[in-house]
This record gives structure tokens, sequence and C-alpha cells, in this order.
């Protein structure tokens, strides 16, 4: 199942190809339990909140500082939560970033609201 977001796309003017950069003096190891890492390329900005997700696997991690991209240096991205595994190396998709999802129960609770709207609640869990 794959869920559909509205945050699909990043908030900020990002665009071109980002690529994670290997460790450097600043300590932002692109290894597994890191939540900065540095990354090369791109433009423009990413804001805190976008969802991104890297090359090298399938989770789905978000933001937690703006990070300006300038295409020529190293710049760090900060994100929550850790990683589950190295990235060094991998690009970063930042736009139309899909969430596989199974439901964490089978049972769902609903209620009608004004104008017969019917809200529908249920809880998901991610497919890594």
């Amino acid at each position: 199942f794959t869920l559909p977001t509205p945050l699909n796309d990043s908030k900020g003017t990002v665009s071109d190809i980002i690529t994670v950069s290997a460790s450097t003096s600043d300590g932002a190891s692109p290894s597994a339990q890191s939540r900065k890492i540095n990354v090369t390329g791109g433009a423009g900005t990413l804001k805190s909140g976008d969802f991104i997700k890297f090359s090298n696997h399938t989770k789905v991690y978000m933001l937690t500082i703006d990070t300006n991209l300038d295409g020529s240096s190293v710049d760090a991205v900060h994100l929550y939560p850790p990683l589950i595994k190295s990235v060094s190396g991998a690009t970063i998709t930042y736009d139309n970033v899909q969430i596989k999802a199974v439901p964490v129960e089978k049972a769902f609770e609903y209620s009608i609201g004004v104008a017969n709207e019917i809200v529908w609640e249920q809880q998901f869990r991610e497919v890594v």
C-alpha cells in the first residue's frame, strides 16, 4: 500500500541531483544511526518537514532543519529518524517521495461529522 500525501514535493526550491558525501571533519558521517549527513550538488533549499529517500534503501526520512544548497560546496542535512544504514554515495529523492505502509491492525474507527462527512482513522506502519 503506498500512501499518497499532499507533502510529496519539497516545500523549498531544490533542484538537480543531490549526492551524499563521505564522512568529513565536522562529524557528519553517512553511517547507520547518523542524524546529520553531508551532501553535495543540488541547488536551492530543502525545508524542515520535507520527506527524503535515499537511492540505496526505501526508508523515508524527514528533514529537521532547513538546508541551503549552493551546488558547489558540502552542505549539512539534518534528518529524523536516524539512518538505518550507511548512505555514502547515495543520491537523494526529494520530490514524489512515496511511503509504503501496511495497516497496524485490522480495526479502524470512523465517525460522521458535519454535512454527513465521514472521518476515517486507521494506524499504519512504514514498510522498509
